[in-house]
């Protein structure tokens, strides 16, 4: 949703013709976009994390505890595929998952923001339910 709004906002200001203007390529630009929002759904998987601990050292297994998992269930090693069905569907809410599926599209397919959208608004949903969480949970503690 933040990228779509975003690029909507630069359209009404104009400012997207001039993204257009560019020497970019539109696979450059749609690989910033999807970068953009692939970090902003970590920061806010870390800012959750964080909002759950109690100091340096439970942050580190946390951030353990939760990249591993996403690593190996990710696809990037193993195809979705060939996991067994459990994992398979715990994959489907797994945001590197989603980042690596779409870096392929991009590339040499040259995929356009339209066809890459459900990939966008995966990882702003992660990223605005993390960070909204993460706001409540360092809310409580004050």
């Amino acid at each position: 949703m933040i990228s779509a709004l975003s690029i909507a906002r630069e359209r009404e200001d104009g400012t997207f013709e001039q993204l257009r203007m560019t020497p970019f390529a539109p696979w450059e630009v749609l690989l910033a976009a999807l970068l953009i929002t692939f970090l902003s759904a970590s920061i806010s998987l870390g800012l959750f994390i964080s909002s759950l601990t109690q100091n340096l050292q439970q942050s580190l297994l946390g951030i353990f505890i939760v990249i591993v998992p996403f690593a190996l269930l990710s696809g990037m090693a193993t195809p979705v595929e060939s996991m067994p069905t459990l994992f398979q569907k715990a994959v489907v809410i797994n945001p590197l998952r989603r980042g690596i599926e779409a870096l392929p599209c991009i590339f040499p397919e040259g995929a356009t923001f339209r066809e890459l959208r459900h990939v966008f608004l995966f990882l702003a949903s992660i990223a605005l339910g993390a960070a909204t969480i993460a706001f409540v949970a360092f809310s409580k503690q004050r």
